[in-house]
């Protein structure tokens, strides 16, 4: 023992060269592993952010999704503008939204800038004194006069925020048309339970909110500033910062002593787990933002894209398409007798029967409210009226089954051909032939000309099914 004592201790000139090498070298891995769980973590950072800032998109166009549903429905006109009905307003507008949508801030602003109707929380509410928040909307919307755009902004109520949404009331079967210049508007409150239902549907954890008063945030990777039509701060997100690497990066130093290939082996697994995560939920939101939850059709939006980029491949080909527009008839009945829950069912009814009846190659969508669009590539006006025409059948033959009752309902459809790749006119056409479908008696087709003329008894003897 003493003798091999003595042999190392002879060797210290060896040893503590030695020595300083394995230190050296822990050292060195151990700041390259700091450097690349940093890298890692800022990417965790920024990709919670971008997913923040997209989740505030979504929901605004959610709460525009809803407000067209209001805006493009002739009777709200009818009631809120030109009878100012206030047992109709305070049932459907104060009572329905605040207690079935969640969304407690409802009012109409008339073509004059006179309030016509306002509630709060169910119960009638002074919206003079949000005026000059809600003013730089109203000029924005008075600006682009001939077809207003839905907008969006937040504003301050009592202290709290609120995302709100205005747009111009629209007739609903000729989008063409001039507006009044009369505004519905609606708000929705971010409430801590709203933002945990967005924490949960876009896996943002811990999400919060600050209200502020006139004092600008610090910008971070774990904050987004809410700010008012004015640019006037309101509050800011919060959320928990989420460093996945930095968890694991104890464990990872163990292995530092069985060699660098297992630390760079285990940092590349995290790499690509994140990567991974952040793939599915990119994916997830993508989804969210083209298509419509409640029918899982392409949402109006996307089709708009979708159907420009077919008008191009037919343009090249030089082949025919065509447009339906497709309305469901008496969907207020619908959603009188049997509720809004029945009526939601029967929209995916008929969304599912669409998916059924057409190609793989035609492109399907929620219009708005109870109206579907389709867009049939490589199909003349003959072949789109046929198709048509099954559908009616179909739909009228189909009823929507629920608990041993059938729920009946037929649909109106207008048809049109596609002009020289026009397709904002060619779905005036088939708005227009809608239009005549609802007007001479529903549960039927019609076709229009490029000149706007009813042509269904030239194009088929069977056109109107009835």
């Amino acid at each position: 023992m003493f003798a091999f004592l003595n042999y190392i201790i002879s060797r210290w000139f060896f040893l503590i060269p030695l020595l300083l090498v394995v230190l050296t070298t822990f050292l060195s891995f151990e700041q390259l592993i700091s450097i690349g769980v940093k890298s890692v973590d800022d990417m965790a950072r920024k990709d919670l952010k971008t997913r923040v800032e997209l989740a505030i998109k979504i929901e605004k166009i959610r709460l525009k999704d809803i407000l067209l549903e209001w805006t493009y429905w002739d009777e709200s006109f009818i009631k809120l503008i030109q009878q100012q009905d206030e047992v109709w307003a305070f049932e459907n507008l104060a009572t329905y939204m605040n207690d079935d949508l969640n969304i407690p801030l409802v009012y109409v602003i008339l073509a004059d800038d006179r309030v016509g109707f306002s509630f709060l929380d169910g119960k009638a509410y002074q919206l003079e004194t949000l005026m000059p928040q809600i003013q730089p909307l109203l000029l924005k919307m008075r600006n682009q006069w001939t077809k207003p755009e839905p907008v969006n902004a937040f504003i301050k109520i009592n202290g709290m925020v609120y995302l709100i949404a205005m747009d111009t009331f629209i007739p609903e079967f000729d989008k063409n048309e001039e507006t009044d210049g009369s505004v519905l508007g609606f708000g929705r409150l971010f409430s801590q339970a709203y933002l945990d239902e967005i924490a949960t549907n876009y896996y943002i954890p811990g999400l919060t909110q600050l209200i502020e008063n006139g004092n600008e945030p610090i910008v971070t990777h774990s904050n987004v500033a809410i700010s008012s039509a004015l640019g006037v701060f309101l509050s800011q997100l919060k959320w928990d910062e989420q460093t996945p690497a930095g968890n694991v990066k104890q464990q990872m130093l163990k292995y530092v002593y069985v060699g660098a290939a297992v630390v760079f082996f285990l940092l590349s697994w995290i790499v690509c787990l994140i990567d991974k995560r952040y793939k599915i939920h990119e994916k997830r939101l993508t989804w969210q933002a083209h298509y419509d939850a409640l029918t899982r059709l392409l949402n109006r939006h996307r089709f708009y894209e979708q159907a420009e980029l077919e008008l191009k491949r037919a343009s090249r080909n030089n082949s025919c398409v065509c447009i339906l527009l497709m309305d469901i008839d008496h969907f207020k009945k619908i959603n009188d007798d049997f509720g809004h829950d029945v009526g939601d069912k029967v929209l995916r009814h008929l969304a599912d029967s669409s998916k059924q009846l057409l190609r793989e190659f035609d492109i399907c969508a929620r219009y708005g409210g109870e109206e579907f669009i389709i867009l049939l590539p490589d199909t003349n006006l003959q072949q789109a009226v046929l198709t048509a025409e099954r559908m009616c059948r179909y739909v009228a033959s189909s009823p929507l089954v629920l608990e041993g009752m059938e729920i009946s309902y037929t649909l109106s459809i207008g048809v049109a051909k596609v002009l020289a790749a026009n397709l904002d006119k060619s779905i005036i056409l088939a708005d227009k032939a809608l239009y005549e479908s609802k007007s001479s008696g529903r549960n039927r087709v019609t076709v229009f000309d490029d000149s706007g003329q009813n042509i269904s008894q030239i194009k088929s003897k069977a056109l109107y099914y009835s």
